[in-house]
């Protein structure tokens, strides 16, 4: 799963489990469009790791 523009950016952290996560600002509520790219990351890689927080 790859997610590019105003989105959080997801990439794949290993073969078979995790995805790092970047460009979401966790001190700030997220929006809809945000909230449902993290489930779905969540739910595919089932851990995530975000980075340059």
């Amino acid at each position: 799963m790859e997610v590019s523009g105003m989105s959080p950016s997801v990439r794949k952290l290993t073969s078979r489990i995790g995805a790092v996560i970047e460009g979401v600002d966790l001190a700030a509520e997220p929006g809809g469009e945000t909230s449902a790219v993290l489930r779905d990351a969540l739910n595919e890689h089932k851990v995530l790791v975000f980075d340059r927080v």
